[in-house]
């Protein structure tokens, strides 16, 4: 019932999972950990730490729901992101895996905040701690994998005065064209611009 020893089983689990050979006796405790966090207790405890909206316990919510797919809580992680998607945008990637939520997820981070009002000219700032400049290069990191989604959110990044940021989306473009094998003046045009 405290969701701060979840990452035990998380992490045996993931180390189970991902071997190549596994056997028996590891069958039988990947088998475990799944009936574990599968369970009323270890769910009801999931879906309270969801709806606490604290940050912390969020992030390890999502990280115990996102390994078993038979746990679904994505309705409590949503409504928590849409009260604030730029700030909980740990809940955006879990919810861009999710068809049901993926269109409404975008639209509510698309719309999370006014991004050209931070647009800037280059300044030699490698990291920055405010908030904005932390959520906006962690954003555009998630996109990497979803081209031409979010292109105002990638385009902020361009136009951050951090060079993290900036990089960012740069290593998202550069991540869009091997997917979408198109050049970047094929790309749309507000990128392109930036």
């Amino acid at each position: 019932d405290d969701i701060t020893f979840y990452h035990v089983p998380v992490l045996i689990s993931s180390f189970i999972y991902n071997k190549k050979e596994k056997s028996e006796e590891e069958e039988y405790i990947f088998m475990k950990i799944g009936f574990l966090l599968e369970s009323r207790k270890s769910v009801n405890t999931l879906k309270k730490e969801i709806l606490t909206e604290k940050t912390e316990r969020l992030k390890q919510a999502i990280e115990v729901i996102s390994i078993d797919p038979n746990i679904n809580l994505t309705s409590e992680v949503f409504y928590v992101f849409s009260k604030d998607p730029f700030n909980n945008y740990y809940a955006f990637s879990y919810l861009l895996k999710k068809e049901q939520y993926k269109e409404k997820a975008i639209e509510l981070m698309e719309n999370s905040y006014d991004f050209n009002s931070h647009y800037e000219g280059p300044e030699p700032i490698l990291f920055s701690n405010d908030s904005y400049h932390t959520n906006l290069t962690f954003i555009i990191q998630i996109l990497g994998t979803y081209p031409f989604t979010c292109n105002n959110i990638v385009v902020a990044g361009l136009m951050s005065k951090v060079m993290q940021s900036r990089r960012a989306a740069l290593n998202t473009i550069k991540k869009w064209q091997k997917i979408s094998k198109r050049k970047i003046d094929e790309f749309p045009e507000s990128i392109v611009e930036a």
